[in-house]
């Protein structure tokens, strides 16, 4: 959140006040998300070095690389790659195709997607609380209290989805003048106003897939996880391909709620067949 908050942030300092144009796009995206990684790595190794093993509580000195810790980092980690890796491929074939309308499209375009990111922020927190919440109970044998919590997540992503999408609705041009400048055409406006009504009817969508995520990731059901977040991706890009030859534009926002749809689809029926609880890393 702190990152995304701060790169928006940077974006109208670098791009209206400095007037950098993509270049500052650039450099504000490389600041913000430098500077959250340095931070993130400090307060980890203060973390780390509060924290004793089990080795340690028994004096005894712990192995510098341990083979079973290992396998389970990959076993979290490689699914986790790999959707990150298709995330970066299917933003490119997004781009691509976004540029071929040109660059008034462009630019409301990548307007509406700053706003589009701040709008996904609470979301996204639901979604880590829910991956944190599943992993302790799961920890502590209470998987009741896991679908308890999903159950409550659901709901509060719906009431939050609502009230972003109403804010939207009001406010849009409002937004989308903090990032189109005064001399900005209006169709740049257009564009970045139909984005955003359309895929913000369906943040309810979006809410239900991060929490179903963040419930897959939290109980280690990493290939679930993997294949709903993929789904998600291939989907949207393949939609956007296909409907552009008959719609135009207006496809690269249309699929954005379909890819949703799916992935979530993917996650909810993998939670309601409960193999989610057997998927556990530690017991």
């Amino acid at each position: 959140m702190v990152s995304a908050l701060t790169n928006i942030g940077l974006d109208l300092l670098f791009v209206i006040r400095f007037d950098m144009g993509v270049a500052g796009v650039a450099w504000a995206t490389l600041i913000a998300q430098g500077m959250c990684a340095v931070i993130s790595f400090v307060v980890l190794m203060k973390r780390l070095k509060r924290m004793e093993s089990e080795e340690e509580c028994q004096g005894i000195k712990p192995k510098l690389f341990e083979r079973s810790a290992a396998a389970r980092i990959a076993r979290v980690g490689i699914p986790s790659m790999l959707q990150q890796s298709m995330v970066s491929l299917s933003m490119m074939m997004m781009q691509g195709l976004v540029n071929s309308y040109g660059k008034v499209f462009v630019a409301g375009y990548t307007a509406a997607t700053k706003i589009d990111t701040l709008a996904m922020l609470p979301n996204m927190n639901f979604s880590n609380a829910m991956s944190s919440y599943t992993a302790q109970n799961i920890g502590a044998d209470k998987p009741e209290r896991v679908t308890a919590g999903y159950r409550a997540s659901m709901l509060m992503v719906l009431i939050f989805s609502l009230i972003i999408t109403g804010v939207i609705f009001l406010f849009g041009p409002n937004l989308l003048g903090l990032f189109l400048n005064a001399g900005a055409e209006g169709s740049a406006m257009g564009y970045g106003m139909s984005y955003m009504k359309t895929v913000s009817m369906f943040y309810v969508l979006m809410g239900f897939l991060f929490v179903g995520n963040g419930l897959l990731r939290g109980a280690g059901d990493m290939k679930a996880f993997m294949i709903s977040s993929m789904s998600n991706l291939f989907v949207r890009v393949f939609i956007a391909y296909l409907l552009a030859h008959f719609i135009g534009s207006s496809a690269i926002w249309w699929s954005i709620p379909i890819g949703w749809g799916v992935g979530a689809s993917v996650s909810f029926l993998r939670i309601k067949s409960e193999k989610w609880k057997d998927k556990s890393l530690v017991r």
